[in-house]
């Protein structure tokens, strides 16, 4: 396979060699003008207006780019210009220097593509952490995604968007009785995705076989979030997945979240965009793909609090997928993009706090100080 490799970073650097061995590597290309036109590994560097003339040269174009918002901006750039293949590293997340076994080689055609995606499938969790960033300490009761709307959205998606990674999250996934059905029907809708549960793990051991037999089955791994309790379980808890079989990756500690919000109305929305460390996080809830977990779940908040400060109508956030109309070239056009909801985060960055437990979380948990 004829490919050229999207980049000439580090990341670029770090997989050549392995990347020669696998395919044949005829271009690079770059967007930065100052790269262009020059060599890179004695391999000549394309713009990406080059591209048209070089279509009958390359089969296929690898982006070497670890940012998964960045992916989907250049997944949108090429939709304009390129009609072939688009390969994404599937978790950079996890493995930013590149992982040659576990890449998703995308037709560009009438489906567009997500990097990554991930889903609330219940909004409890069993931790209660300060300032979580799905709000996952507000929920008292164990809300769940509908399962039959969850399989319906999946459908339609799957119609529309290739997604390249696609993570089953909360609150705490093991909180869910239907968990196993969630997985299914998820492996069912994306076969060929790189599909992780998100939790804790402190509950797996409570877990019944045919969960890992669900897990095993459907080629779904486990990503375990690194929290103080859960670190002290680390061993335990890989001991279990090993002996059950299980792909899983253990995060780093995790010592501090970050609060963000900044109720204040003086943020700029493009800036906030810029600095904001969810960028590129799609998820979908309830028949609605929105950019970032507060977007999506902000609404919680103002219920809970009160705040009357939030002039938007958090009904109006998100993109419908449910609608017979929809739009799937805008929603990737949308994605990429700010909205309304970045004016309630702070254009200057967040604030490191240190991770603790809160059962009774108070509303400037999520806040930053007064500027």
């Amino acid at each position: 396979m004829r490919i050229a490799i999207w980049g000439t970073g580090w990341m670029a650097t770090n997989i050549f060699d392995e990347a020669k061995n696998k395919y044949d590597i005829v271009y690079f290309v770059d967007n930065k003008w100052e790269r262009q036109h020059l060599y890179f590994k004695k391999i000549y560097i394309l713009s990406p207006d080059d591209l048209a003339d070089k279509k009958d040269e390359i089969d296929g174009i690898l982006l070497a780019v670890q940012n998964t918002h960045e992916q989907q901006r250049i997944a949108l750039q090429l939709r304009k210009i390129w009609t072939k293949k688009i390969g994404l590293f599937r978790n950079t997340i996890d493995y930013p220097q590149g992982d040659m076994n576990n890449i998703g080689w995308f037709d560009v055609g009438e489906k567009i593509i997500i990097p990554y995606m991930e889903c609330n499938i219940i909004d409890t969790c069993n931790l209660k952490c300060k300032g979580c960033t799905h709000f996952s300490n507000l929920f008292k009761d164990n809300t769940v995604y509908d399962i039959e709307k969850f399989e319906n959205d999946l459908k339609i998606i799957s119609e529309h968007i290739e997604v390249a990674r696609l993570r089953l999250l909360g609150g705490e996934p093991l909180l869910c009785d239907d968990l196993e059905r969630y997985i299914d029907i998820s492996r069912s809708c994306f076969p060929t995705t790189d599909l992780f549960i998100v939790t804790n793990g402190l509950l797996l051991s409570e877990k019944q076989t045919e969960l890992f037999n669900c897990l095993r089955t459907n080629n779904v791994g486990v990503y375990i979030s690194g929290y103080k309790p859960v670190v002290k379980q680390k061993d335990r808890i890989i001991h279990l997945l090993e002996t059950e079989g299980i792909d899983y990756f253990f995060s780093h500690e995790i010592d501090n979240f970050v609060r963000f919000m900044d109720f204040s109305g003086t943020n700029e929305r493009v800036v906030s965009f810029d600095r904001c460390f969810h960028k590129g996080c799609v998820i979908l809830r309830e028949g609605k793909l929105y950019n970032c977990p507060t977007e999506a779940l902000i609404y919680k908040y103002i219920l809970h609090y009160g705040i009357d400060e939030f002039k938007y109508n958090p009904d109006t956030f998100g993109n419908d997928i449910r609608s017979n109309d929809v739009d799937w070239k805008k929603i990737e056009e949308n994605i990429c993009k700010s909205v309304p909801m970045c004016e309630y985060c702070s254009d200057k960055g967040g604030e490191p706090f240190p991770w603790e437990v809160s059962a009774s979380p108070d509303k400037n948990e999520w806040c930053v100080a007064k500027r």
